[in-house]
């Protein structure tokens, strides 16, 4: 796994896994209905996701399962990388680095539990409601998570590079 995550971290890897990125983020929503996409939502109830998906065309239920399967599936695995990746070049081998594969794998599971809630309409099965929204809080847990870890990352990057030029400042005097 290690080898793969440093495979992932050489810069023109990262290039093409952003790119990816971003191509995905911009082409999702032309099939995830962004008003009810349970994907985008936190601790959902039974309740709310049936009155989202109830509102739903046949046509666009079908778009949203082929943007399920055809584009958050893949999508998962770029950012899933990406974000190992980045983490691997501000963390080094920290347990961080395993985070973003964490929110994949929700993200993997609320997608196929999604898809069922989206077969079963009008009447969608409680149990995988709950399934969905359970692996959807623990994706947006994961992704802040990762956020975090990115954010404290650069920063301290940029501690120490500070440090490091004023240490260089304090030998030249």
């Amino acid at each position: 796994m290690n080898a793969l995550i440093k495979s992932v971290s050489e810069a023109k890897v990262l290039v093409i896994l952003g790119i990816l990125f971003i191509g995905f983020n911009l082409l999702i929503p032309f099939f995830l209905p962004k008003d009810q996409a349970l994907d985008l939502r936190f601790a959902y109830s039974v309740e709310e996701a049936t009155f989202l998906m109830n509102q739903l065309t046949v046509d666009q239920i079908s778009d949203y399962k082929f943007g399920l399967m055809a584009l958050d599936m893949p999508y998962l695995i770029a950012y899933s990388l990406l974000f190992a990746g980045i983490l691997f070049k501000l963390w080094g081998s920290s347990f961080l680095i395993y985070v973003p594969f964490f929110a994949g794998l929700a993200d993997f599971i609320e997608n196929l539990a999604v898809f069922q809630v989206l077969d079963g309409l009008p009447k969608a099965s409680e149990s995988w409601i709950i399934f969905a929204s359970v692996s959807t809080t623990a994706k947006w847990i994961f992704v802040a998570i990762l956020i975090t870890g990115v954010l404290g990352g650069v920063f301290r990057k940029l501690l120490s590079k500070k440090s490091v030029i004023t240490d260089s400042q304090e030998i030249k005097i």
